[in-house]
């Protein structure tokens, strides 16, 4: 491969990163009236309680909650205890309701996210970086081993 080749190889590598980083880490979540990034949300909800926070994030993404994938999804996150693993749940719909007394995304991101998919399941460590997505329900087993380990 000519050097020329490389090069135009590496520039359209980089403009693909530049370009899908704000899709990792630029997701915006909200609780009520406040608003917090992924990549910082544990710092953020550490600083707004005094206490020291690691919280992993899993977001749901569907449609709609009448989707049978994203009503079985909260269902396994029913039977997980958050607390213990240190996990807040994000509901992602692209039409309808969300959750207003839970942690939620704007319907425009979750058409972002989903990225023409009727279903998708994320899992973003404490420092924000995507740990595994699945367009397929996840297990609480599977969920829990994916977590960083304390």
């Amino acid at each position: 491969m000519s050097v020329m080749a490389q090069i135009s190889i590496m520039r359209k590598l980089l403009l693909l990163l530049f370009c899908c980083t704000p899709f990792v880490y630029g997701v915006e979540v909200f609780q009520g009236g406040a608003s917090y990034n992924l990549a910082s949300i544990s710092s953020e909800i550490s600083e707004q309680y005094g206490i020291k926070f690691k919280v992993n994030t899993v977001l749901v993404a569907s449609l709609d909650r009448k989707n049978e994938s994203y009503k079985k999804q909260w269902e396994v996150l029913e039977g997980i205890n958050a607390e213990q693993y240190q996990l807040i749940y994000v509901s992602a719909l692209v039409h309808g309701e969300t959750n207003k007394h839970g942690y939620y995304t704007k319907a425009k991101t979750a058409e972002t996210l989903l990225s023409g998919e009727e279903f998708l399941v994320q899992i973003y460590s404490s420092s924000g970086q995507l740990l595994v997505g699945s367009n397929s329900i996840l297990s609480a087993k599977n969920i829990i081993e994916y977590l960083p380990q304390p």
